[in-house]
């Protein structure tokens, strides 16, 4: 079935205001502008994700935390992010989990659903590899990393009880510890990641820029 580029524009922004929704419920505030949405492979919202995005706005001192992904940069930029996101997903679970018992049953289909995305997928960036790793160990099985990579994962392994700043200045330490990268203080450019290949397991969209957020034509 084709679809003209309107088509593709309506169902963009319609999956784009679904995942604002996914955030405000989770975040409990209809007001707020997310710096990131998520997205599944298909362009679909991805309610989980969304929901995890929306609660660090709940739990975590979020203007810290959005400023600290603008000072993630270099070639390397989407593994930093992603491994911050693996981070704070297990801290704001295990926080949420107490008031929403649901939580359990939908990180256990999140993590299933992610598996099964990718697994016809040969060949996967490190990001993906580690991210489906850390699904695996949601569901009770072996990561099945290599002994560095594992400990890597766990390095990011953070708990419900660090605060904004404990989680901020140990993946500090984690970027030096195994990349010896030190995040700038330089303002970046807000970009959008809707359709990126390389981003397939979590790609963001920065809100202020992008023509799905702000309705505007490409």
């Amino acid at each position: 079935m084709c679809y003209s580029m309107a088509e593709i524009e309506e169902q963009e922004l319609r999956e784009a205001k679904r995942a604002c929704n996914f955030i405000w419920a989770a975040a409990e505030n209809y007001e707020l502008e997310p710096l990131f949405l998520a997205f599944a492979s298909n362009g679909t919202a991805d309610m989980y994700l969304n929901l995890i995005i929306g609660l660090t706005y709940k739990w975590s001192d979020q203007e810290k935390i959005d400023d600290f992904f603008n000072q993630l940069g270099g070639k390397d930029r989407e593994l930093y992010e992603g491994l911050l996101w693996i981070g704070l997903e297990n801290a704001l679970y295990q926080k949420e989990r107490k008031i929403r018992s649901v939580m359990e049953e939908l990180r256990r289909e999140y993590a299933l659903d992610n598996l099964n995305r990718y697994r016809n997928y040969k060949e996967y960036a490190r990001i993906e590899q580690i991210r489906n790793a850390h699904c695996r160990e949601i569901l009770g099985q072996p990561s099945e990393l290599t002994t560095e990579e594992e400990e890597l994962l766990h390095a990011f392994s953070y708990t419900e009880e660090m605060t904004t700043d404990e989680i901020l200045e140990q993946t500090r330490e984690n970027l030096w510890k195994y990349f010896s990268y030190r995040p700038s203080k330089a303002a970046k450019k807000k970009r959008c990641l809707l359709s990126s290949e390389s981003c397939r397991s979590i790609p963001f969209c920065w809100k202020s820029e992008c023509h799905i957020c702000t309705g505007e034509a490409l």
